[in-house]
């Protein structure tokens, strides 16, 4: 089989691999990869779990071990993580994906993809100076998906995305990762420290706000927790996140979706490279065992009732869980009760589902009247 990857992100060049180890031609996309990207760079404890050949990746990271949260009111609340959550530079992680794709065999063309067509015999790729046609054509093209756009009609996310802007800040005197939630409309500010610099910003739906006035939020909260750190050096970033409505489309005829392509993104906590990886694995086996005309709608119906399940759920969640009564109430509680602070860091490294949510907090608060 004969398959086309549009973009060589985690989720295009984890596909890739996946496909060329399984005997299938394999050419990817992209014109700027590996390059440094606008977001935290954590990888959850569950991709390496899952995937245990990727383990030796976790060298190039940084570790976090703890995450320290602070409410809309000021409360504040440093919660250990049960396993860590490891902070990547995106350009390296993203370049030691794609270097494992090539080993395996697949091809990469450093050209831009301008628009895709369907018909009944293959996926033709139009390009700045050719034609070309495969078997089948895998969108991994993130939030501005041209695989999206040309197949679909529509770009990822829509009017449930939300907008992003913040710096690359080296020297930054932070170890843990921090989150600091915003009272005026549900969104948050961030501090992922990297290997060798860090990664501030802020999210926030989008219309809100522009990228200037996000920008100066960034810069008021890093003075405010790191006095005279805006003589450091920095590089600007802004970029949207797209999440997933109640309907949400990942595949068609001799295509389909992974990542931000397919807004496999949580509302919630902004995590999208664990959704990445998964669909990536995923749509690599269904391809493989099913073939280019069956593929599709199998892989859809994995994938609703599999991540695209829980990425509904947090969906349906986000609002409600980003209003500022809600975000002190929980860390209040979560400062007062080790199971509710247990419930707290098993959502921030996905490894508690939203689905089992409720079901485990009736079985904690049970738990803790009984204790009483």
């Amino acid at each position: 089989m004969d398959v086309a990857v549009v973009g060589a992100g985690p989720a295009g060049s984890f596909a890739a691999e996946r496909l060329a180890r399984a005997g299938n031609a394999v050419t990817l996309y992209d014109p700027s990869h590996p390059r440094e990207k606008p977001c935290g760079g954590g990888v959850t404890p569950g991709v390496f779990r899952r995937y245990p050949d990727l383990r030796g990746l976790r060298a190039r990271s940084r570790a976090a071990h703890a995450v320290r949260l602070r409410g809309p009111g000021a409360e504040g609340l440093r919660v250990e993580l049960p396993q860590p959550i490891e902070v990547f530079s995106r350009a390296t992680f993203d370049a030691a994906l794609l270097e494992r794709a090539l080993r395996a065999g697949a091809e990469l063309v450093a050209a831009r993809v301008r628009s895709v067509r369907v018909d009944g015999d293959s996926a033709q790729l139009e390009l700045d100076a050719a034609t070309t046609r495969h078997d089948f054509v895998i969108g991994a093209d993130g939030a501005s998906s041209v695989v999206r756009r040309s197949l679909l009609g529509e770009r990822p996310g829509l009017a449930r995305g939300m907008a992003t802007a913040g710096f690359f800040v080296e020297g930054l005197p932070e170890a843990e990762l921090y989150v600091e939630f915003v009272r005026d409309w549900p969104g948050y500010l961030w501090v992922f420290p990297r290997p060798d610099h860090a990664s501030a910003g802020i999210c926030a739906p989008i219309g809100i706000e522009n990228g200037v006035r996000l920008r100066a939020r960034v810069l008021a909260m890093l003075e405010a927790r790191y006095p005279g750190c805006l003589s450091l050096p920095r590089r600007p970033y802004a970029a949207s996140i797209p999440c997933p409505g109640r309907r949400n489309r990942v595949a068609g005829p001799r295509f389909a979706l992974v990542g931000d392509a397919a807004n496999a993104v949580d509302t919630i906590t902004g995590e999208g490279i664990q959704h990445a990886i998964d669909g990536a694995a995923l749509l690599a086996e269904t391809l493989t065992s099913s073939g280019p005309l069956e593929a599709p709608s199998i892989y859809a119906r994995r994938w609703n009732h599999g991540n695209g399940r829980e990425l509904r759920w947090s969906s349906s969640l986000g609002a409600r869980a980003y209003r500022p009564a809600t975000v002190g109430l929980a860390l209040r509680l979560a400062a007062r009760s080790r199971r509710a602070k247990r419930v707290l860091a098993d959502l921030l490294t996905v490894l508690q589902p939203y689905s089992g949510l409720p079901r485990r907090l009736l079985l904690e608060a049970v738990a803790g009247s009984r204790s009483l």
